[in-house]
């Protein structure tokens, strides 16, 4: 299944078509945090998930995200669907945290010397 956006709920008036294309491929951001729409009513789950991400280092734009215009940036959104399937905080939790759990080696304390513990 491919994923699709629908953003024809957005204001998108004075945009520019740089604005407009960022909005159009915002379904992949959506994926990361198993949300398929921004709403008023989901915002703050749609921001606390972002920042989640990056708190465990797993920020997926290219530059670390200023909390305050993220969320202006989010709030503009407002009235975007796309077809990720999305699951609850709790599951979206559990998969990124089972995530950095196949990060981290394990057993790698029995592999270094005594001096280096």
């Amino acid at each position: 299944m491919s994923l699709t956006s629908n953003y024809t709920k957005v204001n998108t008036e004075g945009w520019t078509d740089a604005q407009t294309d960022s909005l159009s491929k915002f379904c992949f951001p959506m994926m990361s945090i198993d949300m398929d729409k921004i709403t008023k009513d989901n915002l703050e789950e749609v921001w606390f998930r972002f920042n989640f991400l990056q708190k465990l280092g797993y920020n997926i734009f290219r530059t670390p995200i200023d909390n305050l215009d993220f969320y202006e940036l989010l709030k503009s959104y407002v009235g975007y669907e796309c077809n990720v399937s999305e699951q609850p905080r709790y599951k979206f939790i559990r998969r990124w945290v089972k995530t950095v759990e196949h990060d981290v080696p394990a057993g790698c304390l029995m592999h270094m010397g005594n001096n280096e513990r």
